[in-house]
């Protein structure tokens, strides 16, 4: 799951720098924007991709816990009584 997030970021990413980069050679007037954008693109893709790898272990890890009709409780219970 982390190679596949980290390649989707890479993707991005790229995209992202060659298309900013051919409107430049273009001489477009949406170039200075797109390269703002390009800046904090470059920031924020990866922190929002880490950031999904967090929730997604997170949620992962809480449902891997989680045991219908597991009596781990009442076993404790029941141990302590004897």
């Amino acid at each position: 799951m982390k190679r596949v997030l980290a390649l989707i970021g890479v993707v991005l990413l790229l995209a992202m720098y060659i298309v900013t980069f051919v409107l430049a050679m273009m001489n477009n007037p949406a170039t200075d924007g797109l390269f703002k954008a390009a800046i904090f693109c470059t920031l924020t893709v990866p922190i929002l991709l880490y950031g999904y790898q967090l929730i997604y272990k997170y949620l992962k890890n809480r449902n891997n816990n989680i045991v219908p009709g597991d009596n781990a409780d009442k076993n404790k219970d029941d141990n302590a009584n004897n």
